[in-house]
């Protein structure tokens, strides 16, 4: 409204040195329109920061859940490490109670032919 006051001084018949209304109508009219442009833009423009805040915000999340994901996958790859070792060491415990059942029967076969 200042902006539009000031240009309506500027502009005022006793400044232009004519007194035609329909020039006056039309310098007016002209920079009503680019008033309004003005504003249209300014609109636009607060618009698109918003905008930009919102995806500013979406990244910053978006690099938040990558980061969560990259340590729950790194836990699950230390627990399979985990299992594979468990495993690892239960078999060999599992063929050394084989290796000991084994020398019990040969034992066992041993007594039985010294009875007979």
């Amino acid at each position: 409204e200042k902006a539009r006051r000031e240009a309506d001084e500027k502009v005022s018949p006793s400044r232009l040195g004519s007194s035609e209304p329909h020039l006056e109508a039309g310098i007016m009219s002209a920079l009503e329109r680019t008033l309004e442009a003005v504003q249209l833009l300014q609109a636009e423009q607060a618009r698109l920061k918003e905008e930009q805040a919102r995806l500013k915000e979406q990244s910053e999340q978006s690099l938040l859940m990558s980061k969560q994901l990259e340590m729950a996958q790194a836990r699950l790859e230390a627990q399979q490490s985990q299992l594979k070792s468990g495993q690892s060491q239960q078999k060999s415990e599992q063929s050394q109670l084989k290796a000991e059942l084994l020398q019990l029967k040969a034992e066992q076969l041993q007594l039985k032919a010294e009875q007979s």
